[in-house]
């Protein structure tokens, strides 16, 4: 028996590891390669595709979850459960009862999403963070910072948006800035999470800080800064001697910014600086009102597909954690909070109260700060990462018990 809950937890570990690399590193090779022609998109999105057959691959171990948690962590997990229930079977039956234009439409991206959150959460409850991990990670950091700062030097342009790079035949299969930012800002929290010297960790935090604000991903940017210096803080004891090798680092980084600001300032990731002036987040402000409008009148329950019967598509939804209240109602809005408040502050709690904790714990202490950020001021229930705290707060408990 034991050997078989072995070669089990071993099977999922490799998997959950192996598409760890696949979807995020992965993924933007893939749609770089595309988008540039070096490649057709035999893959489509490459996102949905992937998540979809690792959950294939997982199924019939999926039955076998309960077993793997323990005591402490099944009211959590309860909740997990109830919420998903909830949201399919409320939005299945408006799918149902409600013909009007727009309601298929919004049915169906709450399905993909709900399926791409639940591959990530299995992911991040089974996956092995190990050192041929972190060296993959690690190479995929250094390499794509060296290449966006040949393509900086090179173009002068201080964004890359590989989509605007491919042809018509192949432009909708290539991502937005936002699938490279989820790509970036996991790959980078690994590694900071599995480093454990400060020099390193500051190189490779500068470098990821690089990466996000070339992509031109505000949110992730301001989340990796947040959530790299809050990890820096708690993961390392630092003396005095270390607390000015730090603040000499800081300054130069200032130096350096100051003097490169005009050439910094044209692009996207600059914009967090100057959101008055964002024709991007005057455009969310507008969304915010209608959705807030939606949840005035349907206070209880929601207003189902409001996002598109009234905003007209499906990225018309309000950019924060206030879009499950108004797509879903006040009991999916509480729970979800619930879900994504509670593994923070515990881990925050464990990190101030024990001491050195295990990668995968910090990880999903990093994570979970960038999750907690992002849902309160530009992201919604369509983002998919939440799930990948869900389950790294679940494992990292069960590893706790254990």
């Amino acid at each position: 028996m034991n050997i078989k809950k072995k070669l089990i937890d071993d099977y999922l570990a490799y998997i959950s590891s192996f598409t760890i690399i696949l979807l995020f590193p992965g993924f933007a090779l893939y749609n770089t390669l595309v988008a540039y022609g070096f490649i057709t998109p035999i893959f489509g999105g490459f996102f949905g595709l992937f998540s979809v057959i690792y959950l294939i691959l997982v199924l019939p171990m999926l039955l076998r979850l309960p077993v793997f948690l323990d005591n402490k962590s099944l009211g959590y997990f309860i909740i997990l459960i109830f919420l998903y229930v909830y949201i399919f079977l409320f939005s299945t039956t408006n799918y149902l009862l409600d013909s009007r234009a727009g309601i298929e439409d919004a049915y169906f991206q709450i399905i993909e999403t709900m399926t791409l959150t639940l591959a990530i959460f299995f992911i991040g409850f089974f996956v092995d963070l190990n050192q041929k991990i972190y060296k993959i990670l690690l190479y995929t950091i250094l390499v794509s910072a060296a290449l966006l700062l040949f393509y900086f030097l090179k173009t002068g342009q201080v964004m890359f948006y590989a989509k605007s790079f491919a042809d018509d035949n192949a432009t909708e299969y290539v991502s937005t800035y936002q699938g490279y930012a989820r790509s970036a800002i996991i790959t980078s929290l690994i590694v900071l999470s599995m480093t454990n010297r400060l020099a390193r960790y500051l190189f490779i935090y500068m470098l990821s800080i690089f990466i996000l604000f070339i992509l031109g991903a505000r949110s992730e940017f301001v989340g990796l800064v947040l959530s790299g210096t809050l990890l820096l803080l708690l993961r390392f004891k630092i003396n005095i001697i270390q607390f000015l090798k730090l603040l000499s680092f800081c300054v130069l980084g200032l130096i350096v910014l100051y003097f490169s600001y005009d050439s910094f300032s044209g692009g996207r990731g600059a914009q967090v600086f100057d959101l008055a002036n964002d024709t991007s987040w005057e455009a969310r402000k507008s969304l915010e009102q209608i959705g807030l409008n939606q949840i005035i009148q349907h206070p209880i329950l929601g207003y189902f597909g409001g996002h598109i019967l009234e905003g007209g598509s499906r990225g018309s939804y309000i950019h924060n954690v206030l879009s499950v209240w108004a797509g879903f109602g006040l009991i999916s809005f509480i729970l979800y909070v619930l879900l994504c408040f509670i593994p923070f502050f515990h881990c925050i709690l464990i990190a101030l109260k024990d001491k050195q904790q295990t990668d995968k714990f910090y990880f999903c202490l990093s994570l979970s700060s960038v999750v907690v950020l992002l849902i309160l001021f530009s992201k919604s229930f369509f983002w998919v990462l939440p799930g990948f705290v869900w389950g790294l707060y679940l494992s990292i408990n069960r590893s706790r018990v254990k």
